[in-house]
């Protein structure tokens, strides 16, 4: 799966969620682990001996969290690996007795073929140290600057 999350991401100028030994690391631990409430899914889509994709999943009480995936895309774009691994899991996680399959953060369009919105994602962040936060709010102030000033 890392292979081909990788390539994925690589292809688009990004490193992907396993690029540096500390990620696959911690990944491979979470992975293994048989301790905590919650399980991990692994599983593969593949047509006869053709690996098409996999889907890294968790489960924590009657949810299913869709967090990553690697899938082999081709030149023809009509078969849809991962349109079709989600669906199969989707299926599966109801079969099982889930109530959500949950894509978490992000607007992919897959996500809104497969699902429909359950709530809003909010993101915040605490800085104690506001020295340090003034300083970021001026970075960012000043960026936005500079880009809005380079846009057409």
């Amino acid at each position: 799966m890392t292979a081909l999350h990788s390539a994925y991401w690589q292809s688009r100028g990004k490193p992907g969620a396993f690029a540096t030994p500390f990620a696959r690391a911690f990944h491979r631990e979470i992975i293994t682990s048989q301790t905590g409430p919650g399980r991990v899914e692994l599983l593969e889509l593949s047509a006869g001996e053709q690996v098409l994709g996999y889907l890294y999943n968790f489960e924590y009480g009657d949810r299913t969290y869709s967090y990553q995936s690697g899938f082999a895309y081709g030149d023809d774009n009509r078969h849809r690996p991962g349109l079709l691994a989600h669906a199969l899991a989707i299926e599966r996680a109801r079969s099982r007795g889930m109530r959500v399959y949950d894509f978490l953060a992000g607007d992919a369009p897959y996500k809104a073929r497969l699902g429909r919105e359950l709530g809003q994602m909010v993101w915040c962040r605490g800085q104690r140290n506001r020295t340090l936060l003034r300083f970021e709010r001026a970075a960012h102030a000043l960026y936005d600057r500079f880009r809005s000033a380079r846009s057409p």
